[in-house]
């Protein structure tokens, strides 16, 4: 297995939650950038916060077409996942049935 290529064909679902993370980190820092500059009156930090902003809203529509291009892998990885993490949990349905037939049963042999 090699750390340079990818085992996948489509990107993780934790590069998505990075992704989110870090453009919302981005975003909070040019809100405080855009309002200084605008109370200072400053030509050049508008100009940088007005760049910023543009390569941000670029970034956000590659994430964007990144996620509905690769939906369905997106969503086959999920439930591999929570498959795997979680498990199918089939054995409080097994445990569920065998007290409801001890229950059955008991009422039988009461009932007698």
């Amino acid at each position: 297995m090699s750390f340079t290529v990818p085992s996948a064909p489509y990107i993780s679902i934790s590069l998505f939650s990075y992704f989110l993370i870090i453009s919302g980190s981005v975003t909070m820092s040019l809100g405080f950038l855009g309002c200084l500059g605008s109370l200072k009156t400053v030509k050049c930090l508008l100009a940088t916060y007005f760049i910023l902003l543009t390569v941000l809203l670029a970034a956000q529509i590659v994430g964007g077409v990144l996620f509905y291009t690769q939906k369905t892998e997106l969503a086959g990885s999920l439930k591999d996942h929570t498959l795997k993490s979680f498990g199918r949990n089939d054995s409080r349905i097994i445990s569920f049935e065998n007290t409801l037939v001890y229950i059955q049963q008991e009422v039988r042999v009461t009932a007698q």
